[in-house]
């Protein structure tokens, strides 16, 4: 049987000596001497013989690194891998301190990939949450108190720590896809084909969408979307597009996300062509890794039409 991590929110993940490889040759990196990664691989399976159960918390296996790395006279090493744990520990305090302020929205995976990406003091989430505490108010709900969040990230914005407006538009994309979500569920639109339906009959989209593509080619198209690039959108591009393109029902509910908007821009420039499913992914992936401008005059032939 496999042994088990008990991790720090108590869930359970299979244990994995990569990742106390990783760990510990990080330690010995940073401290600028020669080693050998069989070194490392000698302690990891000391540290697999001393787990003894068949499972262990993250905090327990940290602690026989350190004792395994001062056992074998590795001080500089130790300390190293000290620090490293307590400023982890301070990333790790800041990122809870602020999940806890919009439970519902489970904030933690993106303040994760916000610390990992933007891996410098200028964007630490300290900043963010001691500006987010100077402005909350007692009586705000969790909508305020993430849309606060949001326009402190913007505040940090400045050309010392530009990559603010990045994490500003991150968090205000939670916010965004959760109303999304709530919508389709509320007009019962989960369906892409539905959606398209309305948006070419009651709104703005070329009707020729619904002729020159069939049922199967929508749905194969409609699995190109990929809302992983929403972290490539700049906060003022976001604005742009909410304002001046999606669709929303009676002029307050968003029914259409960011990266549909993209892949219909698509749509409507392939209907026409040869090839079009494959032109179809080709534009959409530019326009949503931002390697075309909705201002150029390719996107705009189909943008001033909206």
């Amino acid at each position: 049987m496999s042994k088990m991590i008990i991790k720090r929110d108590g869930s359970l993940e299979e244990f994995n000596k990569d990742k106390i490889f990783k760990a510990i040759k990080k330690a010995f990196i940073s401290t600028n001497k020669t080693f050998k990664d069989d070194d490392i691989t000698s302690l990891v399976n000391e540290i697999i013989i001393l787990i003894n159960k068949d499972s262990i918390s993250v905090e327990e296996i940290q602690n026989l690194v350190e004792k395994l790395l001062m056992d074998n006279h590795y001080y500089d090493v130790a300390r190293n891998y000290i620090l490293y744990r307590e400023e982890r520990n301070k990333f790790r305090q800041f990122r809870y301190a602020l999940t806890k302020e919009v439970p519902s929205y489970n904030l933690n995976r993106v303040l994760k990939e916000i610390q990992r990406e933007f891996n410098s003091p200028l964007y630490g989430l300290d900043k963010l949450l001691y500006k987010y505490l100077s402005k909350k108010i007692f009586k705000m709900n969790e909508d305020e108190r993430l849309h606060t969040l949001i326009i402190c990230a913007e505040e940090l914005i400045s050309s010392e720590a530009p990559y603010w407006d990045n994490i500003a538009s991150r968090l205000f994309m939670v916010s965004f896809n959760k109303e999304i979500k709530d919508n389709l569920k509320k007009y019962n639109l989960n369906d892409f084909k539905n959606r398209l339906n309305l948006y070419v009959s009651k709104y703005h989209y070329d009707k020729d969408l619904l002729i020159k593509y069939n049922d199967d080619e929508i749905k194969t198209l409609e699995r190109t979307i990929n809302k992983s690039n929403d972290k490539l959108l700049s906060f003022s591009l976001i604005k742009r597009i909410l304002k001046e393109y999606l669709i929303k029902i009676n002029d307050e509910d968003y029914i259409e996300t960011i990266q549909e908007f993209y892949l219909l821009i698509s749509l409507t420039l392939a209907k026409d062509n040869e090839d079009k499913i494959s032109d179809v992914t080709t534009y959409y992936e530019k326009l949503s890794k931002q390697l075309i401008s909705l201002d150029s005059p390719l996107v705009n032939s189909v943008l001033k039409n909206l």
